[in-house]
């Protein structure tokens, strides 16, 4: 007996009610009678045990389907489709792109900028990337000294860049606004890891985008990449996503700007003209004033302010500009190169007080005297900074009693800076003179230098009065303190005044390999790898010293 189901319910599932039950059976009956006008079987049912079993088996099967349908139609909902391969969920982390995948990405959000001049000749190309849906970002050092600035996609569109966002001369970042551009910017990744060691991808050149991976960073303070790229690329984690933007090469370090201070100038947008935001002049060449060259110097940006003083000069500029560069070479702990540059102002008494600043970081005490002297001579003599110099270049070649009269002269000045007075406290120390130390070292502190400075000045004269082991305990806390090869270098000479070469050697190639311009370093390194029979060692630091600067 088939009995009709609801419709749209499966057979399989429904379960027949008692009274569907009877009248089935009485149309089974008038169907086909029997005996007594019952059917066979229906006899079998009342007078056997069949007819009760098999109201339990109908019975438990409306149960058990009943259930089951319930279930089926009250499961909780599958994930969310989104057109991923079947076994994935949107909750997967996604996956490393390939090589392929990284320069597609470039291809659409990397552009190449050209600094032009006013003869409408390309000076440089350099990287430059989507910081917004119109916005280009780029480092400013690739453009100094421009006329203008263009910049093309990788399609081949082109456009006069004329309008800045916004810039940011001491860090290094300029944002270019192109009209007509609109695509979308690089994901930025805040959690992104940064730790050294880490891979990651730098956006250029757009068809080949390079490998690279983070480096140590002294402070753990900045971002820097193992090897140097040219500036204005994006550096790109694993996913395709920001993590930053390479900056110009400063004293070997590779920094790369975060992402986030790039799109915080993005969203703050100014509005400038290229005229007023690069500081170009009615003739095209940019200005190497002071104020713009003593801002970056203070903010450490020193490979910038060489790069701007360096086409100002070549533009005609004049022996201001050259002091300038000097003044920007020391801070990057090259002194020669400095001094070669002072050199070449012959007509300024500030130019000579350089070139003793130079001479004396070079360790030629005698050169450095001269120079003061002449500085003194020529206009310079109630300067503290010459008298500061006169000082130590004095003490140095052993005339103590001048050099203390030269000291006091210089605590006695209205001018003192910093470094003046740090002169002056080594050049007391030297002298043996304690007063003048101790003076110049109390005015030093109230001066309020970086740590590291007042740990360094701490240690040379720890060391011009012979206690070594003081000085190794100062020089410690200047590399802590973030002194960079400087402090390295210095901690080398305490240990080797200790007497323990090895030790030394260490710590100056751990300078020149932290800062391969520092020609302090770089030299006391050499030395001490020749001296231990490790000459290719040698020829390896100082094969970098000349990369870095092909002056030498």
């Amino acid at each position: 007996m088939i009995l009709p189901t609801p419709g749209g319910v499966p057979r399989a599932l429904w379960m027949p009610s008692e009274q569907q039950i009877k009248a089935a059976a009485q149309q089974w009956k008038t169907i086909e009678p029997g005996a007594e006008g019952q059917n066979a079987s229906e006899i079998a049912l009342e007078t056997s045990p069949t007819k009760i079993a098999m109201y339990v088996g109908v019975v438990l099967a409306g149960v058990i389907g009943y259930f089951v349908y319930q279930n089926q139609n009250t499961k909780p909902p599958g994930p969310l489709t989104t057109g991923q391969p079947t076994g994935t969920t949107s909750t997967e982390a996604p996956k490393d792109l390939a090589p392929e995948e990284i320069a597609g990405i470039c291809q659409s959000a990397v552009f190449t900028v050209e600094a032009v001049d006013s003869k409408g000749v390309v000076m440089t190309k350099g990287p430059g990337f989507l910081a917004g849906r119109s916005i280009v970002a780029t480092s400013l050092t690739s453009i100094l000294g421009a006329a203008s600035v263009r910049i093309r996609s990788y399609d081949g569109a082109t456009w006069q860049a004329l309008n800045v966002v916004n810039m940011d001369d001491a860090a290094d970042i300029v944002l270019f606004e192109l009209p007509g551009l609109d695509r979308l910017p690089f994901p930025t990744d805040d959690a992104a890891v940064t730790e050294p060691g880490t891979a990651v991808w730098v956006g250029w050149p757009i068809r080949n985008p390079t490998l690279a991976a983070f480096a140590k960073s002294p402070g753990g303070s900045t971002l820097r990449l193992s090897k140097g790229f040219a500036p204005g690329a994006p550096v790109m984690g694993p996913k395709g996503k920001l993590l930053g933007m390479t900056l110009a090469s400063a004293k070997g370090e590779f920094e790369v700007a975060p992402a986030k201070a790039v799109m915080a100038l993005a969203e703050k947008k100014r509005g400038l003209g290229i005229v007023e935001a690069l500081s170009v002049s009615a003739g095209g060449s940019h200005r190497g004033d002071a104020l713009t060259v003593g801002r970056l110097l203070a903010k450490g940006r020193t490979a910038i302010a060489i790069q701007l003083l360096e086409s100002e000069i070549a533009r005609g500029g004049g022996g201001d500009a050259i002091v300038w560069l000097g003044e920007a070479l020391l801070a990057e702990h090259r002194p020669r190169a400095a001094a070669l540059r002072f050199a070449t102002a012959k007509d300024s008494w500030k130019a000579r007080r350089g070139e003793g600043r130079a001479l004396l970081e070079s360790w030629d005490a005698a050169g450095a005297l001269s120079a003061f002297r002449a500085a003194a001579g020529s206009g310079g003599a109630a300067d503290a900074g010459v008298l500061a110099g006169l000082a130590l270049s004095l003490a140095r070649t052993g005339n103590s009693a001048k050099a203390v009269v030269a000291a006091e002269a210089a605590l006695s000045a209205t001018d003192l800076d910093a470094r003046a007075l740090a002169f002056t406290a080594i050049a007391g120390a030297t002298a043996k003179n304690d007063g003048v130390e101790k003076k110049a070292l109390e005015a030093l502190e109230k001066a309020k230098p970086s740590d590291a400075e007042l740990f360094l000045t701490r240690g040379e004269c720890a060391l011009a009065r012979g206690d070594a082991g003081s000085a190794e305990k100062a020089f410690s806390s200047a590399k802590d303190a973030g002194g960079g090869s400087r402090a390295l270098a210095s901690r080398g000479r305490a240990l080797e005044a200790l007497g323990q070469k090895d030790a030394a050697r260490d710590a100056y190639v751990e300078a020149a390999d932290a800062n391969a311009l520092d020609e302090d370093a770089c030299l006391r390194a050499a030395d001490a790898l020749t001296a231990a029979a490790k000459r290719d060692r040698a020829l390896a630091v100082l094969s970098a010293l000349l990369a870095a600067d092909p002056a030498h």
